[in-house]
């Protein structure tokens, strides 16, 4: 088993639409398997025992639904795949996603994070083998970009493995005016 933790964000129909008219041109490998997502934990060969599901559930109570904004596409170089990605980043909420990110390495999952590779919060739209077809990529969405806001509810923990992703458990983060509210008291 590979345990994966996704983001699936709740964004305007238009625009996911659109994000999704790109994933399939340029990132054909995973628009068939998963939809538009941000990765909080990347796939690790782990079990998910009592233990993790417990060590996850104490995050999730703690942590309120949330809201972002993505802009413009950046290219990043994949030091696993040696790829050129194009990623969807965070305009706001970014310090949400490495918050969540970070509280979900504690405990049993931190052997498993890659502290040589930081950590972007993203949706990624395209990849090639070369900088300047990912670049291209990204100029065609950056000609028409425009600040998308969407929330986060929910995580999904998921077994990624080989090319099928099979959804485990979905964790409703907490409602944003709840949050408020126990804040109040």
């Amino acid at each position: 088993m590979s345990l994966v933790i996704l983001a699936y964000p709740e964004l305007d129909a238009g625009v996911l639409q659109r994000i999704q008219q790109f994933r399939k041109q340029y990132d054909q490998q995973q628009f068939s398997i998963v939809d538009p997502h941000f990765t909080l934990v990347f796939p690790a060969n782990v079990k998910l025992t009592d233990k993790l599901l417990l060590e996850i559930n104490s995050v999730v109570d703690d942590f309120g639904a949330f809201q972002f904004s993505l802009f413009k596409a950046e290219v990043i170089q994949d030091v696993i795949t040696n790829q050129y990605m194009v990623f969807l980043t965070t305009e706001t909420g970014n310090d949400s996603f490495q918050q969540l990110h970070t509280q979900l390495y504690v405990h049993s999952l931190q052997p498993y994070l890659r502290s040589d590779i930081p950590y972007v919060p993203h949706i990624t739209i395209g990849r090639t083998e070369s900088e300047s077809g990912s670049m291209g990529i990204a100029e065609k969405w950056n000609q028409h970009a425009c600040v998308t806001s969407g929330i986060v509810r929910s995580i999904v923990l998921a077994d990624f493995t080989g090319d099928r992703l099979m959804k485990i458990k979905e964790l409703r983060l907490l409602n944003v005016s709840s949050a408020a509210e126990e804040n109040d008291l």
